[in-house]
């Protein structure tokens, strides 16, 4: 990450991690955190200060991938997407670059290139020569929730946007980050430096500490503490987000060493993909608290 991050050469980077891992907490950790470029933030305007605008500036551009949208996650509209942010962020500089895609019809302009991917990608390239940050960032999350045709579009087009456009920037910069699941197509089309993102280490650290407190609270024998730890840990597969949820499967309605026994005994019979996972605890509810679950879930994914 560190000589991606500051090196001019390496100007693509693949995240790649199992559902549950962290990868989108990571790159929101990335964009808040660490890259320090301004960014338009969702519904509002772009935060951008008065250094974006000289050539030693810095600019970010993002998307995150939805599960739950597949369909509206294609490849045009994660460019309408990206184009939205730069012209958002650079006005001026943008709206002039657009005036060769924008067509005038009688007394309206026609916007039909926004239909077509490959007019989209050229019209993202002329932005982008047209700005002057000294660095842009383009951070997509979770590209693996697009459809398979789109997927490998946009990988695609990814790599002749580096090809095409950082020559022609040079000495400015253009710094892509991708994140998903390891897929073949993605492993085909980005060929590029990649990050395989493990977090048994994590977990580990987290039933150990979690298991330290409630021995100190319910007076746990070691064995039982060494058997939650080992358990949990095996089964978690470095997926955080299990582990989170078999603990909290663990201490459900839990109140003596041997009720923390028993829970543990259950959790062998816990599905070990996060999806069957929630489709078991959903199953388990009765069918107004899932109703009522299903209605939160929405909102809590904003």
């Amino acid at each position: 990450m560190v000589p991606w991050h500051t090196e001019s050469k390496n100007d693509l980077l693949w995240l790649r991690g199992y559902a549950g891992v962290g990868k989108s907490v990571i790159t929101k950790y990335l964009i808040t955190d660490v890259f320090k470029a301004p960014y338009v933030r969702s519904k509002t305007q772009a935060s951008v200060g008065a250094e974006t605008d000289s050539e030693h500036g810095l600019f970010l551009a993002y998307f995150f991938c939805s599960e739950r949208n597949r369909h509206l996650q294609s490849e045009s509209n994660l460019l309408k997407a990206i184009l939205h942010q730069l012209l958002k962020a650079s006005p001026r500089e943008v709206s002039k670059a657009m005036q060769g895609f924008r067509q005038q019809r009688q007394s309206r302009l026609d916007y039909s290139f926004l239909s077509s991917p490959n007019l989209l990608w050229e019209a993202v390239k002329s932005a982008l020569l047209a700005t002057t940050w000294g660095t842009t960032y383009f951070v997509f999350d979770g590209l693996d929730e697009m459809l398979d045709q789109d997927l490998r579009a946009f990988s695609t087009g990814l790599k002749s946007l580096i090809e095409n456009v950082v020559p022609q920037i040079e000495p400015r910069n253009l710094k892509i980050l991708v994140t998903s699941r390891p897929t073949a197509s993605l492993e085909t089309s980005l060929s590029c430096p990649s990050i395989s993102i493990r977090s048994e280490r994590d977990v580990r650290h987290f039933v150990q500490g979690s298991t330290t407190e409630l021995a100190q609270r319910y007076t746990l024998s070691t064995q039982l503490q060494y058997e939650i730890v080992e358990r949990i840990t095996e089964k978690a597969r470095g997926m955080f987000l299990w582990a989170v949820l078999a603990w909290y499967e663990l201490c459900r309605d839990a109140r003596r060493p041997e009720d923390f026994a028993m829970n543990l005994s259950q959790l062998q019979k816990l599905p070990s993909s996060l999806e069957m996972l929630y489709e078991d605890i959903l199953n388990r509810l009765s069918p107004t608290s899932r109703s009522l679950a299903l209605k939160a879930f929405p909102w809590l994914t904003l």
